[in-house]
């Protein structure tokens, strides 16, 4: 299964999986970029959800303190003892009866302040009468919550107290008496607890006057500083109001960025981003009405970039792990495809080695069968050679025998003549003899000189010597030898001579 997987893999798969590796090393590369940017708007987009949800919360927070004091003024303006101050007629008695009381409206209602004052903007009676920072006898007709109250109605103002030194919220209500100059009943109303809950939660939010000046914030680095810069126009009237009692805003440099101006607070703004201390914030802004006040949310973008930092890092190893599972790939089929062409390679070289020795083996065969037909022709040269050595004795032992016969068969005729028959007939008997003494001498003649190699058969090794020694007797006999035989019985029993 294994070997026909690798069989599998060609010159085309493996170029496949060296571009796939190409192409996700560059994905590897990109992919970091993209998923910071990706993570980091994702980021973005939900810490931009946070600030508006934490937007909401702090307008109806901002909503509900205001809404304990709105209608004090009024329901105390309703009360006689604080009628009975108005005009120009008004006793200690009354006096002292209405500052009584706003006392124990304070004690109770638990707004900071509560003062009344005439038309000229003279405090007639205060909460606070007991104290060295009294309200009595102070003019504030500057005030602009005592301007709106004559000519609306009711007037609102945040500011910093030129008496007390102490910042808050200003209510006040205009109460009509017939036949009386009207009066105006004012709450100061103390909203710092909010500051105190931004500040101990840690969250950076912040309110900001229609100029753009944040009164009230749980980063106390932005108290009193402007979030854009302040035109002389501003600058003027807020001096005129004194709304900022002692606060240099003209010193103080800007929350919001270099050319940025007083965000309009609406939901389609997009988020602002600002420094605090080097670190960077996100912001975002509401507006609370009828003041015109912006509320400004902000939170640390630090964990943003941490974040989409860790993203990004998680997509480069990832990039990084398929890169090397394909170059581990790619690496594997080139060394599956070299395996494979060693093996061919490997095959082609014993293939080719086989038919060498093939042709070898056949180069051999032929050269024996040379060399044997070679042998047999220097053998049969040999026979020749000892045949034409032998030729004078095998002359001699063929003439003898055909003169012998011609005398004998003579002789036979002879007696045949004289009709001797028994003399005839033992002549005739020699003659057959010579003839078959001839004819095994021709014959072992041609046995010697046979060239072909003749069948394997079983011998008697006694006939071959007595055919060697008939063939060799002429010589023998020319020589003066004679060969004797001596042969072992199949018995064991000593040899016949």
């Amino acid at each position: 299964m294994g070997e026909r997987s690798e069989r599998r893999i060609g010159p085309k798969m493996t170029r496949t999986i060296g571009r796939m590796t190409i192409a996700m090393l560059v994905v590897t590369c990109i992919a970091p970029f993209v998923a910071y940017y990706l993570a980091s708007g994702v980021a973005i987009a939900t810490l931009e959800g946070q600030l508006q949800r934490s937007l909401v919360l702090t307008n109806r927070a901002i909503e509900t303190e205001i809404e304990r004091f709105r209608y004090l003024p009024m329901v105390i303006g309703e009360d006689a003892r604080i009628r009975a101050i108005a005009g120009t007629e008004r006793g200690e008695t009354a006096l002292d009866a209405a500052n009584a009381y706003l006392e124990t409206i304070v004690r109770q209602a638990g707004p900071a302040e509560l003062y009344v004052l005439d038309a000229h903007g003279v405090t007639l009676a205060a909460s606070n009468h007991m104290t060295p920072e009294s309200f009595v006898g102070q003019d504030y007709s500057f005030r602009p919550y005592f301007r709106y109250a004559m000519r609306e109605g009711e007037g609102r103002y945040y500011a910093i107290g030129v008496t007390t030194g102490k910042p808050g919220y200003f209510l006040a209500s205009r109460i009509d008496i017939a036949g009386k100059p009207p009066i105006v009943v004012v709450v100061k109303a103390d909203l710092s607890p909010l500051e105190l809950a931004w500040e101990a939660a840690g969250v950076q939010t912040a309110i900001a006057d229609r100029w753009g000046i944040v009164f009230l914030s749980g980063n106390p680095d932005w108290k009193y500083r402007p979030l854009a810069p302040l035109g002389t126009e501003a600058l003027a009237r807020l001096a005129a109001e004194r709304t900022y009692e002692g606060a240099d805003l003209a010193a103080r440099r800007p929350i919001l960025p270099e050319g940025v101006g007083l965000p309009t607070g609406a939901l389609e703004d997009p988020a602002l981003r600002i420094a605090q201390g080097g670190a960077p914030l996100l912001a975002r802004f509401s507006t609370v009405e009828p003041d015109g006040w912006h509320v400004l949310a902000a939170t640390g973008t630090g964990d943003t970039a941490k974040l989409a930092g860790f993203w990004a890092l998680a997509a480069l190893i990832a990039g990084l792990l398929a890169t090397g599972a394909l170059y581990f790939l790619h690496q594997r089929a080139q060394i599956i495809r070299m395996r494979l062409r060693q093996g061919e390679l490997l095959e082609r070289m014993v293939a080719e080695r086989t038919q060498d020795l093939a042709c070898e083996i056949d180069m051999r065969r032929r050269t024996e069968d040379e060399l044997r037909r070679a042998q047999e022709g220097l053998i049969h040269s040999e026979k020749m050679a000892a045949l034409g050595r032998m030729s004078a004795a095998i002359v001699h032992e063929v003439s003898q025998p055909l003169a012998a016969l011609d005398a004998t068969l003579a002789t036979a005729g002879v007696l045949a003549g004289r009709k001797s028959a028994e003399a005839a007939g033992a002549r005739i008997v020699d003659a057959r003899s010579l003839v078959k003494r001839m004819q095994r001498t021709v014959k072992h003649l041609k046995t010697f000189a046979r060239k072909d190699a003749s069948d394997l058969e079983d011998v008697s090794i006694d006939s071959v010597i007595r055919n060697v020694v008939d063939l060799a007797a002429p010589r023998t006999k020319s020589l003066g030898i004679t060969p004797i035989i001596e042969a072992l019985a199949p018995s064991g029993l000593p040899p016949e001579k």
